[in-house]
């Protein structure tokens, strides 16, 4: 159970983790196949502050001068990372704590979740001795996107963006970088607590709440080890940005799995989701909805209702949302005559205007990108957008591959529409979700809405459900204000 006699405020503790001004690291050697070395050349690749590998008998490690010990660096480091034979730890921590360092995390596993109780007790004693504030042991460290500080093993950096992840788990605080890079998402801050010995998911929320760049907090947790004390935190952090949970102790198999991974004490599935409605925050069930969710949370502002506008090229992604709209408690209502006459005076007979709306084959894309949109957008009765058929340049190029024709001035045309779909999207403050089976590598307009904070999902339903926790949050936020 972490410690909180020697606590500070969550801000400073985790500030002085995740924004070092200086890093000493245990575990890096010129062996480039190790764990730790994978990690120190994630951090030194990018960061570009002070670190000081510390090895007994190397010299440099990658052209980093190396230090026999922590005590001969020269000066005092602001956080120590540790990726040590679990039986060294102990000695190593406290030799940081005579040098004076006050942070620490610990990536080396054995401890509590296989059963070593006593070492990891025997860890949080000399912490507690020498006044030193840790994450883990037995996690994969951070991600700090603003200060370009990943601690981790996986070597991908996600864009700047609003989405801050907490997780028991190292997987999926690290592991979903490049899926974040194939789909355009941008986070800000990553931090893996392991076995939460000392620094728990509650200080992470804590810490959170008033980071100006975290727009939606995505969680991924096995188990609460405050409950009372998280009710509280989380309840009043949902107030200001929206939670997204992924629970996974809640069957017998997820409780098992939970506990030998980081020793985390799951409880039933029902009284976590109680815990979770009461508190306001949004809950996914599998780590699809966990980021697809944060996504829209992060860059997408709320809408007023439930009523969603659909537009489509095609009948069948326009009945898969409608259909998936309506199954999370969301209306596709009928468009007013007034609205389908002005859709239908600029869309081919075959269109259907009465939402979804289908286009069909209509290829002046003004009407997909501008027109469509602007007419849907400043409905009163149309909450938020959902649109699915970004197609751009690269069809157009493609068609042509074999004539060896080129086609020029097409981007700059799709450029001038896409702007004038964002100051739509700025005009009337409403959420637009998009869907393509089309990726950015492959389609230069999918890749412009992700650059663009507008979320492209890989299928119709996903951009649907989406939606949803947009919904879901702007019902929380009101109910919270009519209860006050």
């Amino acid at each position: 159970m972490p410690n909180r006699e020697y606590k500070q405020t969550g801000e400073k503790i985790l500030g002085d983790i995740l924004t070092p001004s200086s890093i000493v690291f245990f575990g890096a050697s010129n062996n480039p196949m190790t764990f730790g070395t994978g990690q120190f050349l994630n951090i030194i690749n990018e960061y570009r502050r002070n670190v000081y590998p510390i090895h007994p008998k190397e010299e440099e490690i990658f052209g980093v001068k190396a230090y026999k010990k922590v005590e001969d660096t020269p000066e005092d480091a602001d956080l120590a990372i540790m990726v040590l034979p679990t039986h060294l730890v102990p000695k190593f921590l406290a030799c940081c704590g005579e040098k004076g360092i006050k942070r620490a995390i610990i990536i080396s596993a054995g401890f509590k979740e296989v059963g070593e109780v006593d070492l990891q007790n025997e860890i949080i004693s000399i912490a507690k001795k020498y006044g030193i504030r840790f994450l883990g042991p037995n996690c994969i460290g951070i991600c700090n996107a603003y200060e370009n500080l990943n601690t981790t093993w996986i070597p991908y950096f996600p864009k700047k963006g609003g989405i801050s992840i907490v997780s028991q788990s190292g997987t999926f605080a690290c592991h979903p970088f490049p899926y974040f890079i194939e789909n355009g998402i941008g986070i800000d801050k990553s931090i893996s607590v392991g076995n939460e010995a000392d620094i728990d998911i509650v200080d992470c929320l804590e810490y959170l709440e008033d980071e100006s760049n975290t727009k939606a907090i995505a969680m991924y947790i096995e188990g609460i080890k405050r409950g009372g004390k998280f009710i509280e935190v989380a309840r009043r952090v949902n107030k200001k940005k929206p939670i997204v949970v992924l629970y996974v102790g809640g069957t017998e198999a997820g409780s098992r799995a939970g506990k030998s991974h980081t020793s985390a004490l799951s409880g039933p599935d029902h009284v976590y989701d109680a815990v979770f409605k009461q508190c306001g925050l949004i809950r996914a069930y599998n780590i699809e909805e966990l980021f697809d969710y944060s996504l829209a949370l992060a860059s997408q502002p709320l809408p007023k209702e439930g009523r969603i506008g659909i537009l489509t090229d095609s009948g069948g992604s326009g009945a898969v949302m409608a259909d998936t709209c309506e199954r999370m408690g969301l209306n596709v209502p009928t468009l007013s005559e007034d609205t389908q006459n002005e859709i239908r005076s600029i869309v081919p007979s075959i269109a259907t205007v009465t939402n979804p709306i289908d286009i069909t084959t209509d290829f002046d894309v003004s009407h997909f990108y501008v027109e469509i949109p602007e007419i849907l957008l400043k409905d009163p009765s149309i909450d938020g957008i959902l649109l699915y058929g970004l197609f751009g340049p690269s069809i157009f190029k493609r068609f042509f591959k074999s004539a060896k024709t080129e086609i020029d001035g097409l981007m700059p045309m799709y450029l001038t529409m896409l702007d004038e779909l964002l100051n739509l999207c700025e005009r009337y403050r409403k959420p637009v979700l998009a869907s393509s089976f089309i990726g950015r590598r492959d389609e230069e307009v999918v890749a412009y809405f992700q650059d663009h904070d507008v979320p492209v999902y890989p299928s119709p339903e996903r951009a649907a459900k989406a939606m949803s926790a947009l919904v879901e949050y702007s019902r929380a936020k009101r109910k919270e204000k009519s209860d006050r």
